[in-house]
């Protein structure tokens, strides 16, 4: 494809192709990581709080003790 944009485009076609480049190799590393949300990085999910406030819930629910909410550490907000 580069060589058919080379006559009209010029000199231009190697910074268009680097442009167009950058932009799909962001695109694969997003959906590297979206197709991965279970992990402990910070942009994963928070699935240890999710399920602890659904544990404190069911516990308040039912009439028992209900667990302490998980506190955020000084790396992430809280996981």
């Amino acid at each position: 494809a580069p060589f058919a944009m080379a006559e009209e485009m010029g000199w231009w076609t190697p910074l268009f192709n680097a442009l167009l480049a950058y932009t799909f190799f962001g695109l694969d590393e997003l959906a590297r990581q979206l197709e991965a949300p279970f992990g402990d990085a910070p942009q994963c999910l928070a699935l240890g709080a999710m399920c602890r406030t659904i544990e404190i819930a069911a516990a308040e629910a039912l009439g028992d003790a209900a667990p302490l909410a998980l506190k955020p550490n000084e790396k992430y907000i809280v996981m």
